[in-house]
Protein backbone atom coordinates (compact mmCIF):
# COMPACT_ATOMS: atom_id res chain seq x y z
CA UNK A 1 0.00 0.00 0.00
CA UNK A 2 1.29 3.44 -0.95
CA UNK A 3 0.35 6.79 0.60
CA UNK A 4 0.32 9.88 -1.59
CA UNK A 5 0.60 13.01 0.60
CA UNK A 6 -0.14 16.48 -0.77
CA UNK A 7 0.72 19.46 1.43
CA UNK A 8 -0.88 22.88 0.85
CA UNK A 9 1.66 25.74 0.96
CA UNK A 10 -0.92 28.24 2.27
CA UNK A 11 -2.39 26.42 5.28
CA UNK A 12 0.01 23.40 5.58
CA UNK A 13 -2.90 20.95 5.46
CA UNK A 14 -1.85 17.45 4.36
CA UNK A 15 -4.22 15.34 2.29
CA UNK A 16 -3.46 11.61 2.10
CA UNK A 17 -4.72 9.03 -0.36
CA UNK A 18 -3.99 5.31 -0.08
CA UNK A 19 -3.34 3.17 -3.14
CA UNK A 20 -2.64 -0.57 -3.33
CA UNK A 21 0.21 -1.54 -5.64
CA UNK A 22 1.44 -4.71 -7.30
CA UNK A 23 4.77 -3.30 -8.47
CA UNK A 24 6.85 -0.15 -8.34
CA UNK A 25 7.28 1.31 -11.81
CA UNK A 26 10.48 3.39 -11.67
CA UNK A 27 11.80 5.92 -14.17
CA UNK A 28 15.42 5.83 -15.24
CA UNK A 29 16.79 9.38 -15.08
CA UNK A 30 20.21 10.71 -16.03
CA UNK A 31 21.44 10.74 -12.44
CA UNK A 32 20.19 7.21 -11.70
CA UNK A 33 22.82 4.48 -11.80
CA UNK A 34 21.23 1.93 -9.47
CA UNK A 35 17.86 0.62 -8.35
CA UNK A 36 18.42 2.56 -5.10
CA UNK A 37 18.83 5.80 -7.11
CA UNK A 38 15.58 5.03 -8.98
CA UNK A 39 13.79 4.42 -5.67
CA UNK A 40 15.16 7.70 -4.26
CA UNK A 41 13.79 9.56 -7.31
CA UNK A 42 10.39 7.84 -7.08
CA UNK A 43 9.96 8.69 -3.38
CA UNK A 44 11.41 12.23 -3.57
CA UNK A 45 9.24 15.24 -2.72
CA UNK A 46 7.97 17.04 -5.81
CA UNK A 47 6.50 20.49 -6.35
CA UNK A 48 3.16 20.39 -8.15
CA UNK A 49 3.17 22.64 -11.21
CA UNK A 50 -0.55 23.37 -11.25
CA UNK A 51 -2.14 25.15 -8.35
CA UNK A 52 -3.76 22.72 -5.95
CA UNK A 53 -7.27 23.26 -4.57
CA UNK A 54 -6.88 22.61 -0.86
CA UNK A 55 -9.77 20.75 0.76
CA UNK A 56 -9.23 22.58 4.07
CA UNK A 57 -8.71 26.26 3.16
CA UNK A 58 -10.62 25.91 -0.14
CA UNK A 59 -8.06 28.05 -1.98
CA UNK A 60 -5.80 27.29 -4.90
CA UNK A 61 -2.16 27.29 -3.86
CA UNK A 62 1.13 25.69 -4.65
CA UNK A 63 1.66 22.32 -3.05
CA UNK A 64 4.18 19.55 -2.63
CA UNK A 65 3.55 15.86 -3.11
CA UNK A 66 5.39 12.93 -1.60
CA UNK A 67 4.78 9.21 -1.87
CA UNK A 68 5.50 6.84 1.01
CA UNK A 69 5.07 3.12 1.56
CA UNK A 70 2.36 2.24 4.05
CA UNK A 71 2.67 -1.54 3.85
CA UNK A 72 5.41 -3.51 2.11
CA UNK A 73 4.43 -6.57 0.07
CA UNK A 74 5.70 -10.08 0.74
CA UNK A 75 7.23 -10.09 -2.76
CA UNK A 76 8.39 -6.83 -4.33
CA UNK A 77 8.31 -6.40 -8.11
CA UNK A 78 10.27 -3.49 -9.53
CA UNK A 79 9.69 -2.37 -13.12
CA UNK A 80 12.30 -0.10 -14.68
CA UNK A 81 10.77 2.10 -17.37
CA UNK A 82 13.13 1.47 -20.29
CA UNK A 83 11.16 3.49 -22.86
CA UNK A 84 10.74 7.25 -22.97
CA UNK A 85 8.28 8.94 -25.30
CA UNK A 86 8.95 12.15 -27.19
CA UNK A 87 5.76 13.00 -29.04
CA UNK A 88 5.09 10.14 -31.45
CA UNK A 89 8.59 8.71 -31.09
CA UNK A 90 9.70 6.20 -28.46
CA UNK A 91 13.31 5.91 -27.34
CA UNK A 92 14.74 2.93 -25.53
CA UNK A 93 16.94 3.73 -22.53
CA UNK A 94 19.98 1.46 -22.80
CA UNK A 95 21.63 2.70 -19.58
CA UNK A 96 23.05 0.06 -17.21
CA UNK A 97 21.32 0.09 -13.82
CA UNK A 98 22.95 -1.83 -10.98
CA UNK A 99 20.86 -3.76 -8.50
CA UNK A 100 21.88 -5.47 -5.26
CA UNK A 101 21.37 -9.16 -4.60
CA UNK A 102 19.69 -8.10 -1.34
CA UNK A 103 17.50 -4.98 -1.17
CA UNK A 104 17.01 -4.09 2.48
CA UNK A 105 17.21 -0.31 2.77
CA UNK A 106 13.52 0.55 2.30
CA UNK A 107 12.72 1.91 5.78
CA UNK A 108 13.43 5.50 4.66
CA UNK A 109 10.41 5.25 2.32
CA UNK A 110 8.06 3.74 4.92
CA UNK A 111 5.74 6.01 6.92
CA UNK A 112 5.82 6.43 10.69
CA UNK A 113 5.78 3.50 13.06
CA UNK A 114 5.09 1.00 10.29
CA UNK A 115 8.75 0.21 9.58
CA UNK A 116 8.90 -3.50 8.95
CA UNK A 117 12.61 -4.24 8.31
CA UNK A 118 11.81 -6.18 5.15
CA UNK A 119 14.63 -7.63 3.10
CA UNK A 120 14.17 -8.65 -0.53
CA UNK A 121 16.46 -11.13 -2.26
CA UNK A 122 16.78 -10.83 -6.03
CA UNK A 123 14.93 -13.80 -7.49
CA UNK A 124 14.34 -13.08 -11.17
CA UNK A 125 15.04 -10.58 -13.94
CA UNK A 126 13.10 -10.01 -17.15
CA UNK A 127 14.95 -8.24 -19.96
CA UNK A 128 13.58 -6.82 -23.20
CA UNK A 129 15.69 -7.13 -26.35
CA UNK A 130 14.72 -5.01 -29.32
CA UNK A 131 12.85 -1.77 -29.87
CA UNK A 132 9.48 -0.48 -28.64
CA UNK A 133 7.55 -1.86 -31.60
CA UNK A 134 9.34 -5.19 -31.71
CA UNK A 135 11.60 -7.52 -29.79
CA UNK A 136 11.26 -10.20 -27.18
CA UNK A 137 11.60 -10.79 -23.46
CA UNK A 138 13.98 -13.16 -21.73
CA UNK A 139 13.74 -14.12 -18.07
CA UNK A 140 16.34 -15.44 -15.68
CA UNK A 141 15.21 -16.88 -12.35
CA UNK A 142 16.70 -18.81 -9.47
CA UNK A 143 15.62 -22.38 -8.97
Amino acid sequence: MLISSVKCKKCSHVSNSYDPFLDLSLEIRRRNHSVQDCLDSFFAKEKLDDKYLCEKCNRKSYATKRIFIYRLPKYLTIHLKRFRFRGEESVKIEKNISYPMILDDLDRYVVGDLKQNFSYELFAIVVHYGEFDGGHYIAWAKR
